[in-house]
């Protein structure tokens, strides 16, 4: 068997920067595997869409008071890392616009 190096430009070490794993060192398949930043870039793309259909629904002003609801974003550098609040709101949307 054949092991597979990953090697890192200028000495990174493994997680900066990296947004997928060759499947074939990380899985038993050949396909890649997404990396946790990745999957929370995609959430956070997600939660945008939610907010930008609630928005289009409701206005801008409930969209933002909703988001503000959560408490999970407070400043660039002052945040939460609980979940929870985003999947409140995730289901205030969908409750919401599903019609």
């Amino acid at each position: 068997m054949v092991m597979l190096q990953i090697c890192f430009r200028r000495g990174l070490p493994p997680g900066d920067g990296v947004l997928f794993y060759p499947g074939e060192v990380f899985s038993s398949s050949h396909e890649p595997v997404a990396s946790t930043r990745l999957e929370r870039i995609l959430s956070g793309m997600q939660d945008i869409e939610y907010l930008k259909l609630y928005s289009a629904r409701y206005g801008r002003d409930e969209a933002l008071a909703l988001l503000e609801k959560t408490g999970v974003y407070l400043a660039p550098d002052r945040y939460t890392l609980d979940h929870g609040p985003v999947d409140v709101m995730r289901g205030e949307v969908y409750r919401t616009c599903r019609s």
